[in-house]
């Protein structure tokens, strides 16, 4: 299940040519001039009562889901272990450290499976090593990290260390789905060069509804939209149904979806 050795190659090339395109500079979603607040500032405080109603949700044992990762390119998903473009999935998950057993299925067949060590807070520690399981490249770890973290982020925004309320515009033209309801929360590490985020949470809802984030480990200058659609009640995981990975908020440039069809509790972790 593992790329072979052309694909790792083109990847290569693909994040080489990303980083040269964009002159080598990483990816960085603070808003010009933004100025860090101290913790007791009203927008650091309302920011992290927003990340508390996300985390509702949570639940407090193992959370089992079956469901189907859809990809639009053959290329991109040529980067993952998966062995097609509608891979169907089986994924344990504990919902406090992360950790997961992942297993691309079809039918009754199970044709591959990996263990990954969680994270237990949105940003690593200075120092911590990257999630990989035993013997797979570095590609598989990325695309398991990637997806249980989409899957978890709701519950991880509270672990943030920089947490704060920005002002909302909303451009109807550039971000469609996004209104005068939502509330932008800034999310960054305080002292490592880890991921930003900028999430879009439904003030009416308390859920979620859109994430600006960037990943460094698949590229330093890799920016994209995940999009929240649907969500399981607290009864049955809490997890949201679907989840698509856009280049921007209008989804012309749709990458894969994560598409969730059963979700139960299975027990203490």
């Amino acid at each position: 299940m593992r790329p072979s050795t052309h694909r790792v190659v083109f990847f290569g090339v693909l994040v080489a040519l990303n980083s040269f395109s964009s002159g080598c500079t990483t990816a960085d979603l603070r808003p010009q001039g933004l100025v860090i607040l101290p913790d007791t500032a009203a927008d650091v405080t309302r920011a992290r009562q927003l990340a508390e109603r996300t985390r509702e949700s949570q639940p407090s044992t193992r959370v089992k889901i079956r469901g189907r990762d859809v990809w639009s390119s053959t290329i991109m998903r040529w980067f993952t272990p998966l062995s097609s473009n509608n891979a169907e999935f089986v994924a344990e998950i504990d919902p406090a450290t992360g950790d997961m057993k992942f297993s691309e299925v079809r039918a009754s067949e199970t044709l591959a499976s990996w263990d990954l060590p969680g994270r237990a807070r949105l940003h690593r520690a200075r120092g911590e090593s990257k999630n990989r399981p035993k013997g797979t490249s570095n590609l598989t770890a990325v695309y398991l990290d990637s997806f249980v973290l989409y899957l978890r982020l709701p519950w991880l925004i509270r672990s943030s260390d920089v947490l704060q309320l920005l002002p909302n515009h909303p451009d109807p033209e550039t971000a469609p789905g996004l209104s005068k309801t939502h509330d932008a929360v800034f999310a960054m590490a305080r002292d490592t060069n880890d991921d930003h985020y900028i999430l879009w949470i439904n003030r009416e809802t308390g859920r979620l509804d859109f994430a600006e984030f960037t990943y460094r480990d698949l590229a330093k200058s890799y920016r994209g939209v995940l999009r929240f659609d649907g969500w399981f009640d607290a009864s049955a995981g809490g997890l949201p149904r679907k989840v698509t990975i856009q280049s921007d908020f209008r989804g012309d440039g749709f990458a894969h979806r994560i598409e969730i069809d059963t979700s139960t509790l299975i027990g203490s972790p």
